[in-house]
């Protein structure tokens, strides 16, 4: 049996500390505003169960199911829809949680997909991004 060495990039308490002060800021950001946080599955939803724990305000959660994997680990960047958000989102403020920006070409993809809804707004927050391997602009 082979043992694999995993080394830890960032410890737990440092990424708690950055989600509650990510939350704080979405907090202050959204305050009097209708939000919507759509969490992409499957990768993000724990990223996003804490961050909603850490907004105090109200707010809806939204599941959009998005894959540009296939069988692979690595993103093919042919994306497909496995879920889609079951209210409608014209007027509202819009929150994507996504657990790692990769290639932006899902982020991309979304924010361009939800944009077409007519909400007020689309922005954006990841707990990692990978600067490396961007091939958009996001």
């Amino acid at each position: 049996m082979i043992q694999e060495k995993h080394k830890i990039l960032i410890s737990e308490e440092k990424i708690q500390k950055r989600i509650q002060e990510i939350g704080a800021q979405i907090t202050q950001d959204y305050k009097n505003k209708d939000l919507v946080v759509i969490c992409i599955l499957k990768g993000a939803f724990m990223f996003c169960a804490d961050l909603i724990r850490k907004i105090k305000l109200p707010l809806s959660c939204e599941f959009y199911g998005v894959s540009s994997y296939g069988d692979e680990t690595k993103s093919s960047g042919a994306l497909q829809t496995t879920l889609d958000i079951s209210i409608p989102l014209k007027g509202k403020h819009l929150l994507i949680v996504e657990d790692i920006v990769d290639t932006g070409l899902t982020i991309d993809y979304l924010k361009r997909n939800f944009q077409s809804r007519e909400p007020k707004s689309v922005k954006t927050c990841s707990l990692l991004l990978k600067p490396s391997c961007l091939q958009k602009d996001v």
